[in-house]
């Protein structure tokens, strides 16, 4: 939803996103660690991954068949219910 001085301008229900949804899941080696720092305020998802991308060392496997968020058990349910591997 766009907003303009308190008034909604433009609304979308679910728009269709370009961009890849990062699934969250990482697989690095032992010299993730030299992109890492000692403060507390290392935040992976910041300096780390873009330092990685910088240097061409970031690599990205795509997956662009059936993907749902599973984040409760009721969300596995509602997956496992509606998903068809025949459409795949």
């Amino acid at each position: 939803m766009a907003v303009e001085d308190g008034i909604a301008i433009d609304f979308k229900e679910k728009p269709l996103l370009d961009e890849v949804i990062n699934g969250g899941f990482f697989v690095f080696n032992k010299e993730i660690f030299d992109y890492l720092s000692n403060n507390d305020d290392c935040v992976l998802e910041e300096d780390p991954l873009r330092n990685l991308i910088k240097d061409n060392e970031l690599a990205v496997y795509e997956h662009n068949d059936f993907w749902a968020s599973v984040d409760t058990p009721k969300d596995l349910k509602t997956v496992n219910e509606s998903w068809n591997p025949n459409k795949f």
